[in-house]
């Protein structure tokens, strides 16, 4: 009699292994809802003493609608149900949690509880808000560029009609920089729908002998208007015997 409680608890001691090592959590609750068994420690932090004969499922959720007999009205009509979820961690953080039910029966055949299974999802949920994002970002792009083909058209029709005004009026008269200006506008334009398009379509860098210091000194002339207006003064200070580098210079 002795040998079989030994071995008995063994087994026992055996499968509480088995479960607490599985990641994904393994639960039970009776009638009520309230846990009798609880192997969900490593994925939310909680101890089986803090939730057994405590807690249950509705005191994880942060969902405050949850309505735990209409949950368990569903599995024994349905025999299972699976749904996901937001928790908070015991150290505070949101956990998604992917969770499946089913009634729990005796060996009599008599419904005594519930037994469930809960699986971490966050790191799911967080690829796949980036994929969202990633394909959010490519319909943006292509939206952009489908904007600057329809710009750089009537753009190129007003540059040349500036420019041809531009050719026929005095070099020495105010209406000649105005029309200056709107064509130094209109280049200006122009680049920025170049970008646009640059940045909707993938672009095969092409690399050859840069120099550093034009370089810099190219990048300076772009944004010492900007420095100035904001009373900022940039200064280079660069070895003038620097050798080329293999770059893309347009990058």
């Amino acid at each position: 009699m002795a040998d079989f409680s030994r071995r008995h608890d063994e087994k026992a001691a055996q499968l509480d292994n088995i479960l607490s090592s599985n990641p994904i959590g393994l639960n039970a609750t009776d009638l009520s809802g309230v846990y009798t068994h609880w192997g969900n420690e490593k994925i939310l932090g909680f101890t089986a003493e803090e939730v057994t004969g405590r807690l249950t499922p509705a005191d994880l959720r942060l969902d405050s609608g949850f309505d735990l007999r209409a949950h368990f009205g569903r599995c024994r009509e349905q025999g299972r149900v699976e749904e996901e979820f937001e928790v908070r961690h015991k150290n505070g953080d949101r956990v998604y949690l992917r969770e499946g039910r089913v009634p729990l029966y005796d060996g009599r055949g008599r419904h005594i509880g519930y037994t469930d299974y809960l699986q971490d999802i966050t790191e799911s949920k967080r690829l796949l808000q980036q994929m969202l994002q990633a394909a959010k970002m490519a319909s943006i792009g292509q939206m952009a560029a489908a904007l600057a083909h329809e710009i750089r058209n009537p753009l190129a029709s007003i540059y040349a009609t500036v420019q041809f005004l531009s050719d026929e009026v005095d070099e020495n008269s105010e209406f000649h920089e105005d029309l200056q200006n709107i064509l130094n506008e209109s280049k200006r334009v122009e680049s920025l729908m170049q970008t646009l398009l640059d940045f909707s379509r993938p672009s095969q860098l092409q690399f050859f002998p840069v120099e550093i210091n034009r370089l810099f000194k190219h990048v300076l002339s772009l944004v010492s208007k900007q420095a100035r207006n904001a009373n900022i003064e940039l200064v280079l200070e660069a070895q003038e015997s620097l050798p080329a580098v293999l770059a893309d210079g347009n990058q």
